[in-house]
Order: structure tokens, then C-alpha cells, then sequence
């Protein structure tokens, strides 16, 4: 049932106890290093030379730079595309920050019966323990209050 081509290999690999080393084989190495197999004489069981190990490691410390390179460039491309969508939303909130600031928050307006409202606090100040002699003033700016609404409400239903 198997599509047949299937390879099996056995590794085997020994750790000499007195150096350290660890002893593989020629294929082995080629398949670490991502090289084709190439029948040589090189059996299992003979060990590396320093040279030769030095040259695996240096080719896999190419290969690591070579990655790492490679990652931090696309690290450095989504980082600049993330600062520039960041710049973007910025910018949106900004604009419509702004746009609720003059629809909402910075509506200007008059005063209402200032000129009384002041008569009422004179009143107050001058009096602080016989309020009742205000009660003039208080009526005088309630009723100008009420009027101004009145005529907010009525624009406002006119406008409608």
C-alpha cells in the first residue's frame, strides 16, 4: 500500500569517553549541512577532525546569521508598517476628536442675566445673615431665567 521510494537509515554514533567526541558519519554530516549523499570511504565509526568540525560550525553560524539577518529585516518591515498605521490612526482620532470638540464641546455661549445674577451674589455678600432682604433679586433673576429658556425652547420647536 505505500507509494514505495521510502528510505530507512540508522545512525549510529558513538561519544568517545576519553576525548568527548562524537564520531558520525560522512552521510550524516552531509545531511546535517543539507549537502546530497556521495558514497566516499569515510565509514561510521572514524571521527572528525577539529578542521572539519570547526568548518560545520562555521557554516552553521553562516547559516544562523544568515537567518537571523533575514528575521530581524522582516522584524524591521513590520515594525516601520505598524509606526506608519500607528501614524494613520494618529491622525483619524485626531480629526475626529477634533470634529466632536466643534460639534459638542466648544459651543459658545452668552451668559444669561448676567447683569442680575451679579445683583443677586452683591446681595448675598452684602447681607450673609439676612438672606430674606434678597428675595427681590432672586425673583427678578429667576424670572429673567425662565424667559431665556422659554425663548431657547421656542426657537428650538421653531427650527424643528
Amino acid at each position: 500500500m505505500g507509494g514505495g521510494g521510502s528510505t530507512t537509515r540508522n545512525i549510529t554514533m558513538e561519544e568517545d569517553p576519553d576525548t568527548g567526541m562524537v564520531k558520525v558519519s560522512e552521510d550524516v554530516l552531509r545531511r546535517m549541512l543539507g549537502q546530497e549523499e556521495q558514497p566516499t570511504g569515510f565509514s561510521e565509526s572514524d571521527e572528525l577532525s577539529p578542521h572539519r568540525i570547526k568548518h560545520i560550525e562555521d557554516k552553521w553560524q553562516s547559516r544562523l546569521n544568515a537567518t537571523e539577518r533575514k528575521w530581524q529585516e522582516r522584524l524591521k518591515t513590520v515594525e516601520d508598517r505598524n509606526a506608519n498605521t500607528f501614524e494613520i490612526n494618529a491622525e483619524e482620532f485626531k480629526k475626529a476628536a477634533e470634529e466632536v470638540e466643534a460639534k459638542f464641546i466648544k459651543q459658545s455661549h452668552v451668559p444669561i442675566c448676567q447683569n442680575l445674577q451679579d445683583e443677586v451674589v452683591k446681595c448675598f455678600t452684602e447681607n450673609p445673615t439676612q438672606t430674606l432682604k434678597c428675595s427681590q433679586q432672586v425673583k427678578d433673576f429667576t424670572r429673567c431665567v425662565d424667559q431665556a429658556r422659554m425663548s431657547i425652547v421656542t426657537k428650538k420647536s421653531l427650527g424643528s
